[in-house]
């Protein structure tokens, strides 16, 4: 976690002497886990609930426009975290790690088209790596009182990918806002141990991987530097 923060520090130091336009963006997303969701479901509920369906995102990136005026990089910082209490069982999900983001202007067709538009669109292809913690608590209970907490965690480098929709709003030359839709997706996502521990041995690891998917709906707020006085 250390090297996560000093990795941030660095990012945001070394943005703030570039000219291109640092953001920030904050959203609540929903997630689904269905093969982890089927187990918590069979084995700890008993009925339907939403496993580790709502989370919250947060992202620190930064723009750098390519020459061809359609296309520009915008590498990011990205955390993601889930939560669900059910009585005395507690799950966590949280993952932080790095995007390459390359977005696509489709109706940007030449820089002067780029500099006098007031709203422009982006398709953006979002390929990340990131550090994957998992962490299942359980209070186990005598006579009323908790005696003992059983604790299963597991973490891992997991790769994803994500698809995202921009429209980004020119407010002034130095702030935009840039209302966004998307979806990013864990492939093979593997909590070692959770088919076993949930179901108390009936069944091995049929269902410790999953294909964890976010779908995410927020707000980017953008700070060209490079017009700051």
């Amino acid at each position: 976690m250390k090297k996560c923060v000093l990795l941030s520090l660095l990012f945001i130091l070394t943005a703030l002497k570039l000219p291109a336009q640092l953001g920030l963006t904050v959203a609540p997303t929903q997630g689904f886990a269905k093969e982890w969701q089927v187990m918590v479901e069979n084995y700890v509920t008993g009925r339907h609930v939403d496993f580790l369906k709502y989370s919250n995102t947060a992202t620190i990136d930064y723009i750098f426009q390519l020459d061809a005026p359609a296309w520009r990089f915008q590498p990011a910082l990205h955390a993601a975290r889930s939560h669900t209490i059910f009585q005395n069982h507690d799950f966590e999900v949280y993952s932080i790690g790095v995007l390459g983001n390359m977005n696509f202007a489709p109706f940007i067709k030449n820089e002067e088209k780029l500099n006098s538009a007031k709203s422009i669109l982006y398709l953006q292809f979002s390929p990340g790596l990131g550090y994957v913690r998992q962490r299942y608590i359980k209070t186990v209970s005598e006579d009323g009182n908790p005696v003992d907490r059983f604790i299963l965690t597991d973490k891992k480098l997991a790769f994803n990918i994500g698809l995202n929709v921009l429209f980004e709003i020119k407010l002034t030359q130095l702030l935009t806002l840039s209302p966004h839709a998307g979806i990013r997706y864990f492939p093979n996502l593997e909590w070692e141990g959770f088919t076993e521990t949930i179901s108390d041995g009936a069944f091995t690891d049929e269902y410790d991987k999953v294909d964890w998917r976010h779908y995410t709906f927020g707000l980017r707020i953008g700070l060209n530097l490079d017009k700051v006085k």
